[in-house]
């Protein structure tokens, strides 16, 4: 199972910052989009896994963010977007995860709204 997990630092001057606290794949094994390096999700995020952790944002909104890809170095570099990307950037991780491993949102010190339900779901059905 694939999963993502954000840890949101501080809201200041309307700039969120956060970084990655944990990313089960890397580069080739990462998404299911090109080569395998890509994940978009419906909402027009895009996520890469190619070499650090970095951020992109265009002229006609769209987002990409860069996580943990070949560059080991900067693992732990922090990322900040506006308020709003933020939100989106949730909703994104939550896709991400409900697609490879069904996991729910995993946003860890945000808050605005508690992580919920990090274990994946299989692990409490009973038969």
């Amino acid at each position: 199972m694939k999963k993502l997990i954000l840890r949101y630092l501080k809201n200041v001057d309307d700039k969120v910052y956060f970084k990655i606290e944990e990313q089960s794949h890397r580069v080739y094994e990462f998404g299911n989009v090109d080569r395998g390096d890509t994940f978009i999700a419906s909402n027009g995020i895009k996520f890469i896994s190619m070499s650090y952790p970095d951020l992109y944002t265009y002229n006609d909104n769209r987002t990409s963010v860069c996580f943990r890809g070949s560059n080991e170095d900067k693992d732990d570099k922090n990322l900040a977007v506006s308020s709003v990307i933020w939100k989106r950037i949730k909703v994104a991780v939550k896709e991400y995860n409900v697609h490879f491993g069904n996991f729910d949102e995993c946003i860890l010190g945000d808050p605005n709204e508690p992580i919920k339900d990090i274990v994946p779901k299989e692990m409490f059905m009973v038969d």
